[in-house]
């Protein structure tokens, strides 16, 4: 945080960030403080988020694929929290919170994308935040 958002605001036009919309609020923080520091608008750099997303329309959808993913290696609480799990609803909020947070571009590595209805099944997230 110190040493590189530090020349990401000296810089750089684009930022990219990870963790819970907490960690990422944060960093945003910082990166803002160093903005001021070196005369700079935080409007002029793009904050990403890189992380993977599984999402299924319901419950039972959802622990179908999280049972697939571990196929039997890790625990399904596990492959749930590493794959970033959720239903539609969790996600749009999961995304949501990261926007309250500042970040402004979300890229996302789908777990799943093996399966053929990955991307039908993460179509309404992105749908949620199409302007």
């Amino acid at each position: 945080e110190q040493r590189t958002l530090r020349l990401v605001a000296r810089h750089a036009d684009a930022c990219n960030l990870f963790g819970d919309p907490a960690t990422v609020r944060r960093k945003v923080d910082v990166l803002h403080g160093h903005c001021a520091t070196e005369g700079r608008d935080p409007a002029d750099i793009t904050v990403t988020h890189l992380s993977t997303a599984t999402t299924a329309a319901t419950r039972a959808e959802l622990d179908a694929k999280i049972e697939i993913l571990g196929a039997g290696r890790a625990s399904p609480e596990d492959v749930a929290r590493s794959a970033n799990a959720g239903t539609t609803e969790d996600q749009i909020g999961r995304y949501r919170d990261l926007a309250d947070a500042g970040v402004q571009e979300a890229i996302v590595s789908l777990a799943d994308v093996g399966d053929a209805g990955s991307v039908r099944d993460f179509a309404p997230v992105i749908d949620a935040f199409a302007r």
